[in-house]
């Protein structure tokens, strides 16, 4: 059995998608920094939302996962592309 590659987002898209939240409130701030997280870092659904706060270095900019294999990603402006 063969993995599906996934597909990556275009530009228009991501920023398509990024729009989508209300920034208004809350939750729609909150969601577009979920959505940009995942974006930037290539987290899965279930890892973003069992990140705890101890997991990401603000320092750094860097996020760690916790799950089967561990691994660091950089995010935010200075992320390497």
């Amino acid at each position: 059995m063969t993995r599906k590659i996934p597909e990556v987002l275009r530009v228009k898209e991501q920023e398509a998608l990024l729009a989508q939240p209300n920034p208004r409130y809350l939750t729609g701030q909150r969601n577009r920094v979920m959505l940009r997280l995942m974006l930037d870092t290539g987290l899965r659904l279930s890892e973003a939302i069992h990140l705890r706060w101890k997991d990401i270095d603000l320092n750094s900019g860097k996020v760690s996962d916790r799950g089967k294999v561990r691994r660091i990603e950089p995010c935010g402006p200075e992320k390497p592309t």
